[in-house]
């Protein structure tokens, strides 16, 4: 019997009259419970807030005086091999609050993997979008070795229409 208890508990019950064994258990106890507590709960790239992902880059909204329909996100970036960049970004008009927006996937795919150190710049576009007055983007550095990590460096936003 399993249930969950509360956000970060899953409570675990065995009868011994259920025959529960496995390869690395056996329960032998007429009622076992085991309680196993997570640390963190999975939260997606794209939610409001909050992050599952180890290392985030969250500029501040970026406030135009005249409305833009489209942007540029250049920056320059060393991804090595078996690492990646997601990158999404949120827009608004007016005095709607940004962060309450779930943040859009740019569709960036990388293309060029780079040596340790060595950066190269990448581009992204997005366009026909919205008008909107405020813009933000988020960087979501994705690595299988906690070794060896994309970064990012020289930023530049450009909002046009």
């Amino acid at each position: 019997v399993a249930s969950i208890t509360s956000d970060t508990a899953l409570e675990l019950t065995a009868n011994a009259t259920e025959a529960v064994t496995g390869d690395d258990f056996t329960l032998q106890e007429e009622t076992t419970t085991y309680t196993v507590k997570t640390l963190q709960k999975f939260v997606a790239d794209f939610a409001p807030s909050g992050t599952y992902n180890y290392a985030n880059y969250i500029s501040r909204p970026l406030l135009l005086e005249t409305p833009a329909d489209s942007f540029k996100f250049i920056f320059d970036a060393s991804i090595p091999v078996n690492t990646d960049l997601k990158v999404y970004y949120r827009v608004v008009a007016g005095g709607d609050e940004i962060n309450e927006q779930i943040w859009n996937n740019a569709n960036f795919v990388n293309q060029t993997t780079n040596a340790e150190g060595e950066f190269t710049e990448r581009e992204i576009t997005v366009e026909d979008l919205p008008p909107f007055t405020k813009l933000a983007v988020k960087v979501a550095f994705k690595s299988n070795n906690e070794i060896f990590v994309p970064k990012i460096k020289n930023l530049k936003f450009i909002a046009y229409s």
